[in-house]
Formats: C-alpha cells, structure tokens, sequence
C-alpha cells in the first residue's frame, strides 16, 4: 500500500467534512432569510447609487462609501458558495488523486508479481 494513500483518504475526510457544513449552511432556513436581507440592502444601496443625483462634488465620498458597502455586502455572499463550490472541487480532485494512486500500486504490485515463464524449461509434471 502507498504511504500517500492514508494521507489522500484524510484529506477526503476532511473536505467532505467542511463541504457538509457549507451545504448545511447554505440549506438551512436561517440562510435564505440571511440572504434576503442583505440582498435587501445591496439593492438599497444601488438604488441610492444610481438614483440619487449627487448635489455636489462632496457626495461623491459618500457614493463611493455606499458602493463599498454594496460591494463588501455581495462579497459576503458570493463567498460561501464559492467556498462550497471550492470544497465540491477539492473532493473531486482528491478522489482522482486517491484512484491514481491505488491504480499505480495494482501496477506495481502486478508488475512485481508477474513471473516469466520460460517454454524449454516448463514442466507440467
């Protein structure tokens, strides 16, 4: 058996692990209103952006700090499915790992196991 084969199947463990929570979080009820109140706030504040005629050059500081805000609302958001969509990856590349290396030690081993059969010298006695 490879060393690296433990080491693989652990860091699958672990992955899927971290994948569950995600899942979990972005399942859980508590979620989706999360979800719908910051949106609610995002879109607040585009509007604000967009339909608010600034009334002077100093507004401009006060549009840039509500397109942060709207900015850093969405980041917020988009980073849990992004982690998810990290962990479903992670768990998928971890498994081609585990499969490449199980296919390279059933190599090694038949490789290692084959024996040569020379005609002159069998005996079928």
């Amino acid at each position: 058996m490879s060393e690296r084969i433990p080491e693989i199947e652990k860091d699958i463990s672990e992955k899927q692990a971290e994948l569950h929570l995600w899942k979990g979080l972005l399942g859980h009820p508590a979620w989706a209103m999360y979800e719908k109140l910051v949106r609610l706030q995002i879109d607040a504040r585009r509007m604000e952006i967009c339909m608010v005629p600034l009334q002077s050059s100093a507004g401009v500081f006060t549009q840039e700090f509500t397109k942060g805000e709207a900015s850093g609302a969405q980041l917020a958001l988009t980073m849990v499915y992004a982690a998810k969509e990290a962990a479903e990856m992670d768990v998928t590349r971890l498994n081609v790992q585990l499969d490449q290396e199980k296919d390279n030690v059933a190599s090694e081993t038949s490789a290692g196991a084959a024996s040569r059969v020379d005609d002159e010298h069998f005996s079928a006695e």
